[in-house]
């Protein structure tokens, strides 16, 4: 039987560190099986995953020769418009979101899905006002536990 004696190579060559060529030897295996030889299916995946892995960790070793290309740095530059759009959009400040805040009452008050939205909101939105005056104590403050109770 083919796919016997190709899974029996290829745990020899994965024991011997030739992990390419036990993917190859899985690889066949599982197509002359038709995946449904379930050694070469899962060692087909096991030795993928470490040689992808060793393909990354040396590729990230290699210093980089040369930069990407004009297209590819403008498509990922203009993926941000709509980030610089909405930060140039005038913000409110901490206290008209605080008072908002007052005016809708506590999370325990939100009747509907739809107040409790809101609140999140608005929550977010005071967050990124502190964090925009570099307070980011009082930014993170709206979302930790409360404190337990003095005795």
């Amino acid at each position: 039987d083919y796919v016997k004696a190709l899974c029996r190579r290829a745990i020899a060559r994965e024991k011997q560190g030739k992990l390419e060529g036990a993917l190859l030897d899985l690889t066949a295996a599982s197509l002359l099986s038709g995946f449904t030889n379930e050694v070469a299916v899962t060692g087909a995946d096991r030795v993928l995953k470490l040689v992808a892995q060793s393909k990354a960790e040396r590729r990230l070793d290699e210093p980089m020769r040369h930069l990407p290309s004009a297209s590819f740095i403008s498509t990922f530059v203009d993926s941000f418009k709509l980030h610089r759009t909405l930060l140039g959009k005038p913000r409110r400040t901490v206290a008209a979101i605080t008072a908002e805040l007052t005016k809708q009452g506590s999370a325990a008050e939100c009747s509907s899905v739809d107040a409790a939205v809101a609140r999140a909101r608005c929550l977010c939105e005071r967050a990124h006002a502190y964090m925009s005056a570099n307070d980011f104590e009082s930014a993170f403050s709206d979302w930790l536990p409360p404190p337990p109770p003095v005795p």
